[in-house]
This record gives structure tokens, C-alpha cells and sequence, in this order.
């Protein structure tokens, strides 16, 4: 299994040295992969944006969004322009990873129906591989050309993602949530699978948070509490599940294996650089 390490992209306050700082040290320290995450309605950078940056300081590291949001997104083909670019200038690094979303406020803002973003998101998803595919006239002129488009990925747990991933991606991303949760997934994805008729097996990407150091737990529930407020109760159960300690994130390492996970990023909940090295200390 490989293990893969997000952007504080999320965390409020990161700035340009941390950004850069941590991918640059990301992948000189040798994890396989950086991720960002998606969020209009918070303190946190674009993820497309702040992806093609660490694109531009890096040349080995892959790279994924884990997930943007394609419903409030609104136009296809601008989408699919803007991550064939980052496609292209990163040199084939990218993986795209995409979801439905459900945070009201992101909705209101992005001028979507939250109420339609199922509709919404195939409809997205759909138009964004005719543009990768240069399925007529028009849209093979949307560049830049890809001599390969993003692997995709799709995120969830609905019934509705299984048959997505299935009918649509190259693997699916899995949410927060515990390893008894996970398994599930994996064996509804896989059943899926089948009755699509796909052959070999669909990559898995995991996540969980973390915090290292004097006050870790009090960093990533503050942090987690905050980010997941919206939840009402159930940010706290989430802020539960960080793992703060190195037994602790040693200890995912096989859980998550043995639940089917190819790549199993891990996410801060604080941009302090100091919390890149522990977690590489850690588990590198």
C-alpha cells in the first residue's frame, strides 16, 4: 500500500511557504502522492489552483484532488480545461478524484441546487470525458490534447457511487469513517464491479487525519470540529477518529492494507511543517 499525504490546503492560515514548503518536502521525503481537498464557503485555497502550484515544484510526486466538488462547478468543459492543463504541465502526475458534496453554504455560494447535485454531478462527470475524449468536432479542440487523460476516481457511499465507479472510474475514494465502514464499502464497490462486467479491480484511496507532537489531540479536534461543524454531533465522533500519536498511525498502516486500500493518504490538521516530518518519521 502506498502512503500519500494531503496539502494543508484546508487549514486555515497556510500560506504560500507552507504550501510549497510541504510539497516540495513531501516528496523529497518519498510519499507517493499529494492530495487537496475541496471547500468554497472556508478559509482554505482553491484545490485546482493550489494543485497546479505544487505541480510546479515538483516533478516526480503524484498528484489528486480528493474530491472536488463537480455540481457547484456548473461548467464542464471549463473543468475538464483546467485539470487537462495541470494533467499536462505536471507530466501525466494527476489523478482526479471527484464527489457530490452536501454542505449547503458551498451550494448557496456556487449557485447550485443542493437538492439536484446527483442529477447535476452525472451530468458534469459525463460532459468532462466527451471533452477528454474529443467525442466530436468541437470539443477535440478544448485543449490542451492529452496523450492520457487523469485516472479518475469517484467519492462516496451511497449505492448511487458504487454504480458510478463501477460504470465511469478507475477506482473509488473513501470518505472519513472507520475500517468496519471501509470493508463494507469495498465489498458493495466490488460487487459493483462485476455486474458492470469490468475487468481487473478497482484502486482504493483511503484518508484519515492526523496530528503529531505536544497537544496533538487538542490540535486536531479543534481543527476538526471547526471543519466538520456543520455536522453538528457527528464532528465530534470524526475528531474522534484522528489518529494522534505514532503507535496509533503505525497501526492504520496494516488495518487499511488488509481492507483492500491501494493508497492511503494521510491529512493534517495543522500546516506546521514540523507535523510533515513526524508523519515521515512516522511512517516512511
Amino acid at each position: 500500500m502506498k502512503i500519500g499525504v494531503a496539502l494543508p490546503s484546508l487549514v486555515p492560515a497556510a500560506g504560500r511557504e507552507e504550501l510549497l514548503g510541504w510539497a516540495r518536502e513531501a516528496e523529497t521525503a518519498g510519499f507517493s502522492s499529494l492530495a487537496v481537498g475541496d471547500r468554497l464557503v472556508y478559509d482554505s485555497h482553491e484545490p485546482l489552483v493550489a494543485l497546479a502550484a505544487a505541480a510546479a515544484v515538483t516533478d516526480r510526486i503524484g498528484l489528486l484532488t480528493n474530491v472536488i466538488v463537480l455540481p457547484w462547478r456548473l461548467n464542464a468543459a471549463v473543468t475538464a480545461k483546467q485539470l487537462a492543463t495541470i494533467q499536462t504541465l505536471s507530466g501525466g502526475r494527476l489523478s482526479v478524484g471527484v464527489g457530490v458534496g452536501g454542505r449547503e453554504d458551498d451550494f448557496r455560494l456556487g449557485g447550485s441546487d443542493r437538492s439536484e447535485r446527483g442529477r447535476s454531478f452525472d451530468s458534469m462527470l459525463e460532459a468532462m470525458l466527451r471533452v477528454w475524449r474529443g467525442e466530436d468536432e468541437e470539443r477535440a479542440k478544448v485543449g490542451p490534447r492529452l496523450s492520457g487523460a487523469p485516472r479518475l476516481l469517484i467519492g462516496g457511499s451511497s449505492p448511487s457511487t458504487y454504480r458510478r465507479v463501477a460504470r465511469y472510474a478507475d477506482g473509488w475514494t473513501v470518505g472519513v469513517g472507520t475500517i468496519e465502514q471501509l470493508r463494507s464499502g469495498v465489498e458493495r464497490l466490488r460487487e459493483a464491479w462485476k455486474r458492470e462486467g469490468r475487468e481487473g479491480a478497482p484502486r482504493i484511496v483511503a484518508v484519515h487525519y492526523f496530528a503529531l507532537g505536544a497537544g496533538a489531540s487538542s490540535i486536531a479536534g479543534e481543527y476538526l470540529r471547526n471543519y466538520y461543524a456543520f455536522l453538528g454531533p457527528v464532528a465530534d465522533r470524526i475528531a474522534a477518529l484522528a489518529a494522534t500519536d505514532a503507535d496509533a498511525i503505525r497501526a492504520l498502516i496494516p488495518a487499511y492494507s488488509e481492507a483492500g486500500v491501494d493508497e492511503l493518504f494521510f491529512y493534517p490538521t495543522s500546516a506546521a511543517m514540523a507535523q510533515l516530518r513526524a508523519l515521515a518519521e512516522t511512517v516512511l
